[in-house]
């Protein structure tokens, strides 16, 4: 039986959150930047107060070090409003195929360059969750991608293609939900040791954990670390 994701954040509820609201979009950039709460940099104090003359820069109760809100991150030279940076992060990671710099300039009504800078910033980001996060949720999915061409020569399809294998992991904090997490990886083949070596280096593993491979057979070499589930996902269901 076919099973089917829950629906993902809505445009309108985006909007309905962020839009004209500049201390929420704040807020989540706020949370994002000091996920256990403010520090101080310079001696460690975590009370700061909020310089009203300023936008979005805080200064420490102790001893007056101020920060910015994107000082030190990727985004610090950026000239977008917080409400239409936000938006651009939130079109770019929710599109299911992905989005052009020609699409996000037309989407935020910037000029082409700042939609592709804001494009190339969103990978780096990806790319740096990728490399540094172990994944650890109660349950997972995992699968692999192909990029080329298909080789019509014998003995060149299924496992033994010539094209170029991803492995796909991802994490979710419920069965069947959309991902929080995702590790992608090009290995150089798709086999039962390249499997077991991606996903002990991607994944915290116990049996009472859940994988679903979508019937894979190459991923059950993890059936004695976790429980593997094998069954088809409808991903085009919103």
């Amino acid at each position: 039986m076919s099973k089917y994701k829950d629906k993902k954040p809505s445009m309108i509820e985006f909007t309905r959150k962020y839009a004209n609201n500049d201390q929420a979009c704040e807020d989540f950039f706020f949370r994002a930047k000091y996920p256990n709460g403010y520090y101080c940099e310079k001696c460690g104090c975590t009370h700061y107060r909020k310089i009203s003359t300023r936008n979005h820069v805080y200064t420490c109760s102790k001893c007056g070090h101020q920060s910015c809100l994107f000082a030190g991150t990727i985004f610090q030279d950026c000239k977008l409003g917080l409400y239409k940076l936000l938006l651009g992060l939130f079109i770019f990671f929710t599109s299911n195929k992905g989005v052009s710099a020609m699409e996000m300039r037309s989407q935020l009504d910037v000029n082409y360059k700042t939609a592709l800078l804001l494009c190339r910033k969103c990978r780096v980001l990806m790319t740096e969750c990728n490399s540094e996060k172990i994944l650890d949720n109660m349950f997972y999915e995992a699968d692999v991608a192909y990029i080329g061409s298909r080789s019509k020569e014998p003995g060149h399809q299924g496992c033994g293609t010539e094209q170029q294998p991803f492995f796909i992991a991802l994490s979710t904090s419920r069965n069947n939900n959309y991902p929080q997490f995702i590790k992608l990886r090009a290995v150089p083949k798709d086999d039962r040791e390249t499997t077991n070596a991606f996903l002990t280096q991607s994944l915290v593993l116990s049996k009472d954990r859940t994988l679903n491979t979508e019937g894979k057979t190459t991923f059950n070499i993890m059936k004695d670390r976790i429980t593997v589930v094998n069954e088809k996902i409808d991903y085009s269901k919103d």
